[in-house]
């Protein structure tokens, strides 16, 4: 893996991503789609266009720290962790 890319946005712990919901009706509705850096450094409703987010996503700073895949895959498969 580059350099580049190793530290990309999408593989620090600081990135957060969130769906949303879609309305199910006018008295139930949802939550709007999240993607953003909790550090604040950029949010998906400052870059108005495709480019802009991309240039988000690889933005380079000094508070990128790796999220740690292994602790998250033990979360998701513990049986794995039994084995």
């Amino acid at each position: 893996m580059s350099e580049g890319i190793g530290r990309t946005c999408a593989l620090c712990e600081h990135f957060h991503f969130d769906s949303g919901v879609p309305d199910y009706s006018s008295w139930t509705p949802g939550s709007p789609m999240t993607l953003e850096c909790r550090k604040g450094h950029w949010d998906a409703d400052d870059c108005c266009v495709a480019d802009d987010l991309r240039k988000a996503l690889c933005y380079r700073c000094d508070d990128f720290t790796p999220y740690d895949l292994k602790a998250l895959r033990r979360r998701i498969f513990p049986e794995e962790d039994e084995r």
